[in-house]
């Protein structure tokens, strides 16, 4: 789940746009959007666009929003576990790695 605050919030249906992912079920308030953020499964793009659009009034953002990737996740490396000491660890080109625990001491990263 995603909330946005601000002001002026209720002003129609909001269209909110991560990385070009629609984030659905938005419903707002006067001060607030809340929507459920999904899954980007295209390649990652180093801009993270963020776009909140109101009709044909776009927002004006004062943060960003980006799609990252835990460390610790399995998830992350397609594996049941974490790169462990020794590893060569790969992260593709517009990946946003979050180290979210000690990392192991590895062979390399390659990017």
């Amino acid at each position: 789940m995603l909330t946005l605050y601000g002001i002026n919030l209720d002003s129609g249906n909001p269209v909110i746009l991560i990385d070009g992912v629609l984030c659905t079920g938005a419903t707002s308030t006067i001060t607030n959007i809340t929507c459920t953020v999904g899954k980007r499964t295209k390649v990652p793009t180093v801009a993270n666009n963020f776009t909140v659009v109101f009709g044909s009034s776009t927002a004006i953002l004062q943060d960003t929003f980006l799609y990252v990737l835990k460390w610790s996740s399995p998830a992350t490396w397609g594996v049941d576990s974490a790169p462990i000491d020794n590893d060569l660890v790969y992260v593709p080109l517009g990946t946003t790695l979050l180290v979210d625990v000690n990392t192991p001491v590895l062979n390399g990263i390659a990017v």
